[in-house]
């Protein structure tokens, strides 16, 4: 902005007025006789000019007033914002020698995500509660490679005390069902709450604990209140310490309580899938793996072993439940994917062996049904076998899962037709990803089918399709519309040598689902 100097201009005006008056006084020396009527009139009219130029004066001197004060003004508003810019420079520059100095002197930072420079991503597939229970192990060691890696980038040597990042979910749910028999039902429920803990001890230790809330309804039998919100309890959901790096060495070891490696279980369902139902097993055990290092493909293997729960014959003190997962992550161009089979000692460890969500009669192997029979007892053990494969073409994503038991339960144990059941579970599904403006969002279609698996009150088929999207930063709004049909009226079924008896012919169920996560 220009400056004016007053005095300057208002002594041009002087000048012009008086140079004014001069001209028109020596007009009149030098005007003809005649010509004296009219002074009066000039001199009126030289009154007038001299009363115009002074307004004119009056008003340059409140315009240039006004200037002042704009300049000071804006002189005031740019010097506060210089300060400002340096205050924060120096507040950033401050921060950034406390960041360096904290991490040199080895302190131990709490985090809610990994500070490493790069955007998390919108629908929260990166934080640590998403990541699948299956290999946990392997991803959290992957996480703390890619977090060391980035901060030797920017010149910090990672922290000698431990780095604790929490993660967590709450996931609400309304659904409206049509069941198996009886009328129509619908409810609104608090359907997942979980908080996780998940620590980078040193570069070859990391380990995780997990508490999540129960929201399974009382029990019929009257041993809890009947009020809903009296049965949310809080438990270990996973608590492991794993030994590896898989910067330096492709071989790792895990011991805890965790979800083992029968089988993968990967959807984008809300509702698990029938191989998971049946055979998702989740025990304290001691695991062995060999896996591709950072940023690698290839064959990965793992062998684990844990005490058990189902027991057969008289000695029930030993570890007797082990098992394999092998596998293969391949990359061709657009096309990745992962490919495996797997195994294990006796399949009755599974959730879906252990309970089965019935409240009367056979509950699972983990419950008595009298008080003439024990539970976790069988005449013999039954091992299984699981594969699975996923292929990513694009934005499409294929996958495909298969677990069974490879032999026959003893009758007495559990039971299909009046022989010994021999349980199985498929899985089918075909994603397909893509934005809705900038909201990350996919549809998903499926087919589930299970085989001889009455007893353990799993339809025989299921129908799903699944809309999921993320309208806001951190969070998942999910529908799914599914039906199930049930085995046919002349299938019977037991376990432990009680009946069950499921009956109706189909069910159909909406549900919506909205969830956020850190």
């Amino acid at each position: 902005m220009k400056k004016f100097k007053t005095k300057s201009v208002i002594s041009a005006i002087s000048v012009a007025a008086l140079s004014l008056l001069a001209a028109n006084a020596f007009a009149q020396d030098t005007a003809p006789a005649s010509a004296g009527t009219d002074n009066a009139a000039m001199i009126d009219k030289i009154n007038k000019e001299l009363t115009a130029q002074e307004q004119v004066i009056k008003s340059l001197r409140s315009e240039i007033s006004a200037l002042k004060k704009q300049t000071a003004t804006a002189n005031a508003t740019a010097q506060k914002a210089a300060t400002q810019a340096a205050e924060a420079h120096k507040t950033t520059d401050k921060s950034s020698k406390l960041h360096q100095m904290l991490l040199e002197s080895g302190a131990s930072p709490v985090i809610t995500a990994p500070y490493l420079g790069v955007p998390a991503r919108f629908d929260a597939s990166d934080l640590i509660v998403n990541f699948p229970t299956f290999n946990e192990d392997v991803l959290l060691m992957q996480r703390d490679a890619a977090i060391d890696q980035a901060l030797r980038s920017k010149g910090f040597q990672p922290p000698q005390n431990p780095i604790l990042e929490l993660s967590g979910k709450v996931e609400a749910q309304a659904w409206d069902t049509r069941p198996l028999s009886g009328p129509t039902q619908s409810s609104i429920d608090l359907s997942g709450a979980e908080v996780d803990f998940a620590v980078h001890v040193t570069d070859w230790v990391n380990g995780l604990a997990a508490l999540a809330y129960d929201n399974a309804p009382p029990n019929s039998n009257g041993s809890t209140n009947a009020q809903l919100i009296s049965n949310s309890r809080v438990f270990l959901k996973q608590g492991f310490i794993t030994l590896g790096n898989l910067d330096k060495s492709p071989w790792y070891g895990t011991i805890g309580q965790r979800t083992v490696p029968f089988g993968h279980g990967g959807t984008n369902l809300i509702s698990d899938t029938y191989p998971m139902v049946m055979y998702k097993t989740r025990e304290r055990s001691v695991l062995f793996g060999y896996h591709p290092m950072s940023n690698q493909l290839g064959p990965y293997a793992t062998a684990y072993a844990f005490h058990g729960d189902a027991k057969a014959g008289a000695n029930s003190s030993n570890i007797d439940n082990y098992g394999t997962d092998l596998g293969y992550l391949f990359c061709h161009g657009l096309v990745t994917g992962d490919f495996g089979f797997g195994g294990i000692a006796n399949v009755a460890d599974s959730l879906g062996m252990q309970t089965n969500g019935l409240g009367s009669g056979f509950r699972g192997f983990g419950y008595s049904p009298n008080a003439n029979i024990s539970s976790e007892t069988l005449v013999r053990k039954v091992p299984g076998a699981t594969a699975h494969g996923t292929v990513n073409v694009g934005n499409f994503t294929f996958s495909a899962e298969g677990s069974t038991a490879t032999s026959a339960f003893a009758s007495q144990d559990l039971s299909f037709n009046n022989h010994g059941a021999k349980p199985a579970a498929a899985h089918g599904e075909i994603d397909y990803s893509f934005n809705i403006g900038q909201y990350p969002s996919n549809v998903g279609v499926a087919y589930d089918h299970s085989w001889q698996g009455l007893a353990l009150a799993i339809p025989q088929a299921r129908y799903a399709a699944a809309f999921n999207t993320s309208f806001f930063k951190d969070t998942i709004e999910s529908l799914e519309v599914k039906r199930e049909t049930n085995y046919p009226a002349s299938d019977t079924a037991s376990g432990q040598t009680q009946p069950v008896v499921i009956s109706g012919h189909y069910s159909n169920t909406v549900t919506a689902q909205i969830g956020y996560y850190f």
